[in-house]
């Protein structure tokens, strides 16, 4: 009702020339309480190699977890857009620290689990990385691909045995323009599965959980 009374007053200091797009800066759809450990299930499948950590590096990762979901849980949106603004490169290094570290030399395909409401997967290649370990030719990257699909494919909800992941699209079938080199390799179907990323634990023996 307040983002109602807002848009009246906005369309009421304006003229009929002027034109209103109304866009959401998140989108909506089917969620459920499946999660989803996706450097974990690519880790398990071979895809992926994660760095040997120390106990004092689980116990840190373990702690910036639990503060991240606290401050998440508690903290306001205007709370948490005055502190990214003053913050940035502090949100960015927090948001990291429960992220688990990847052996790059050891590893084919990746996602950034920050971002998860959106997963997407992209290849350690050897051209954008100096320790990348994907060839660019096509050969080897519709290799790779193909292997992260299957084991994407393949996972299964432990409750109901169900596929987790129905459809993985190609990063090139479903995006074009002048930033393609920005584009995922890879995009399984969250918004249609209505699964949600948590944190990969190297130690985790599941990867697909359901949360109460």
């Amino acid at each position: 009702e307040h983002i109602d009374v807002l848009i009246g007053e906005l369309l009421e200091s304006i003229d009929y020339r002027t034109i209103v797009m109304l866009m959401s800066d998140h989108g909506f759809g089917p969620t459920s309480n499946v999660r989803l450990q996706l450097n974990g299930a690519l880790a398990q499948n071979g895809l992926l190699s994660f760095a040997r950590e120390g106990r004092s590096g689980r116990t840190m990762r373990r702690l910036a977890g639990a503060a991240d979901k606290f401050l998440r849980s508690t903290l306001t949106p205007g709370m948490k857009h005055f502190l990214a603004g003053m913050f940035p490169k502090l949100r960015a290094k927090f948001e990291s620290m429960d992220e688990a570290r990847i052996d790059w030399a050891k590893t084919k395909a990746y996602t950034n689990e920050a971002f998860r409401t959106c997963p997407a997967i992209w290849l350690n290649r050897e051209s954008n990385r100096p320790d990348g370990n994907v060839g660019d030719s096509e050969e080897d990257v519709n290799k790779v691909l193909s292997e992260v699909e299957d084991a994407l494919l393949n996972l299964r909800d432990p409750a109901t045995g169900n596929p987790v992941v129905s459809k993985v699209y190609r990063g090139k079938d479903i995006y074009h323009g002048p930033s393609m080199h920005k584009a995922p390799d890879l995009v399984p179907s969250w918004w249609e599965d209505a699964f949600l990323l948590e944190q990969s634990s190297p130690d985790a023996d599941n990867v697909v959980r359901r949360c109460d």
